[in-house]
């Protein structure tokens, strides 16, 4: 990654997201496991709703999204959720 920033840890600390850049692409990280490429995170706002459940809005084609992240036990697959 070329840029990292907005660190954010879930409520019971066992979880760690940030933005990160690269290559001109923006990705949310997630416990390591990089999510789908996007154009920007214009807030660059991150928040666990609780320790399962991560929002951030982000860019991608010109459309402004609320991406959900859901987070497991196991891997944390940042485009569909949990890997198990």
């Amino acid at each position: 990654m070329d840029i990292v920033e907005f660190p954010s840890f879930s409520p019971h600390s066992r979880h760690l997201a940030y933005l990160a850049w690269r290559g001109g692409k923006m990705y949310v990280v997630v416990d390591g496991a990089e999510g789908r490429p996007f154009d920007e995170s214009p807030f660059g706002v991150k928040s666990f709703d609780d320790a399962r459940h991560l929002h951030t809005i982000v860019v991608r084609g010109g459309e402004f999204l609320l991406q959900e992240i859901e987070i497991g036990e196991g891997p944390v697959d940042t485009t569909t959720g949990p890997t198990r």
